[in-house]
């Protein structure tokens, strides 16, 4: 996975590394040389312990910044956010199925 990603980030390497899935995701952070000060988990709290690496941001601000911040990132184009597919919301349940096979490649929008 490691290679696919530098190969993404095409020659200019990564230059940060935000783990949502676990301990996995922290350990392939460090062995692509992502500076401690530069790697985020929400999840992974202890194994980020032993790096150093970040645990702030859920616990030291609120939902509502939070959000504004990254909805301020998404309009100015500073941060994309792909669409891997959409769902009416009378197929919520193809929507989670498609999520629980954790191939998807951008988020699932589930539409009103």
């Amino acid at each position: 996975m490691g290679e696919r990603l530098l190969q993404a980030a095409g020659g200019d390497g990564i230059d940060a590394f935000i783990d949502l899935y676990g301990p996995e995701h922290v350990d392939l952070a460090v062995a692509l040389g992502i500076p401690a000060n530069r790697l985020q988990t929400t999840v992974a709290m202890e194994r980020a312990a032993e790096f150093g690496a970040r645990t702030d941001g859920r616990h030291n601000a609120t939902a509502r910044e939070i959000q504004v911040e990254l909805v301020d990132l998404v309009a100015s184009g500073a941060v994309e956010i792909p669409i891997a597919a959409t769902y009416p919301l009378d197929r919520v349940a193809d929507a989670v199925a498609e999520l629980e096979q954790r191939h998807t490649r951008g988020k699932i929008v589930l539409l009103l």
